[in-house]
């Protein structure tokens, strides 16, 4: 079926063996496309144009429902790829074949830090910190508190008094 705006554009629905298209012959391109045995929910907009992928009630305005790993992907044309998810015990932040995830929140409410595959830092759901690397602390004087001034003779008698 052929759309005319009847100026300059020309607009495609097509529909085959290989499912349904949108095509812009104008500009020679394809801008939507449905396979042919594409899932049922596999995209749907509410009243409310909130998009459901996977789902057919999204919560959101964009949500996104999968049994197996609920990621999106975004991909620069340099090469560069990041995906964001969730899996079943975590939210992670990845990098394909980096070696694995490289931030990750996890269901226990542990907070892990990667590069490459290899844990640099992991915050615990009780605050405590472990590193693999060191941990430089500040020295600014504007965060120093309770500080007195002492006495150096004072000091320096209780230093001689040392057991050596």
């Amino acid at each position: 079926m052929r759309l005319d705006d009847g100026n300059s554009q020309l607009w495609d629905v097509v529909g085959d063996g290989d499912g349904l298209r949108i095509e812009d012959p104008t500009a020679g391109t394809t801008p939507f496309q449905i396979e042919t045995g594409a899932p049922a929910d596999a995209m749907v907009v509410t009243a409310e144009g909130q998009i459901g992928l996977g789902t057919s009630n999204p919560d959101d305005p964009l949500h996104i429902k999968s049994d197996g790993k609920a990621h999106m992907r975004f991909e620069h044309g340099n090469g560069a790829i990041w995906r964001v998810g969730a899996h079943s015990s975590s939210f992670v932040i990845t990098r394909p074949n980096s070696g694995g995830k490289e931030f990750e929140i996890r269901n226990s409410g542990d907070v892990v830090f990667r590069f490459g595959g290899l844990e640099l830092a992991r915050i615990d759901k009780n605050g405590n910190l472990t590193t693999a690397g060191t941990v430089n602390g500040t020295s600014d004087v504007n965060r120093k508190r309770d500080f007195a001034a002492a006495d150096t003779a004072a000091v320096l008698a209780r230093v001689a008094s040392l057991p050596i």
